[in-house]
């Protein structure tokens, strides 16, 4: 049995191409940090591929990984690649994640291999140089987790 989902703006921009539910995302973004809903940086909307609207936080005023983990994290999380980030962080992405979803259509229904998905959604943070300047300073590190 699918679970039905349908974003809040879906039905009104259900004839709409993917190119214009990004443009309407960068709109819905920037009077996100206009309300101070969403912390002031570059964020970029994309489609990357069909079927798909790629989020990514290019520059942002705020630590975005965890720079010493817990002991309990250091067990719960094995691989090197793993990211910590910080709660603000996770809020940023959860808001924007939420903002993609009022448009979204989803009927997939993995049990039965059936997918029937208006976009797939990836929402992420740019880890280049500008961002991990945030994080540490004027510090180069060679890896995100240098420090942990």
């Amino acid at each position: 049995m699918a679970h039905k989902f349908e974003g809040a703006k879906y039905r009104e921009t259900a004839d709409l191409a993917l190119k214009d539910i990004t443009k309407l995302i960068r709109k819905d973004i920037q009077a996100a940090i206009a309300k101070g809903t969403l912390p002031k940086g570059k964020y970029s909307v994309v489609i990357p591929h069909w079927g798909a609207i790629r989020i990514m936080v290019k520059q942002i005023d705020l630590p975005v990984l965890v720079t010493t983990l817990s002991a309990e994290d250091r067990t719960r999380f094995s691989t090197p690649n793993t990211r910590s980030f910080t709660p603000k962080a996770k809020a940023v992405i959860e808001t924007l994640t939420a903002m993609a979803n009022e448009y979204l259509y989803d009927d997939t229904d993995i049990m039965t291999d059936y997918f029937n998905s208006r976009f797939y959604l990836n929402v992420c943070f740019d880890f280049a140089l500008e961002v991990l300047k945030t994080q540490y300073g004027n510090e180069r590190p060679t890896s995100i987790f240098e420090r942990v």
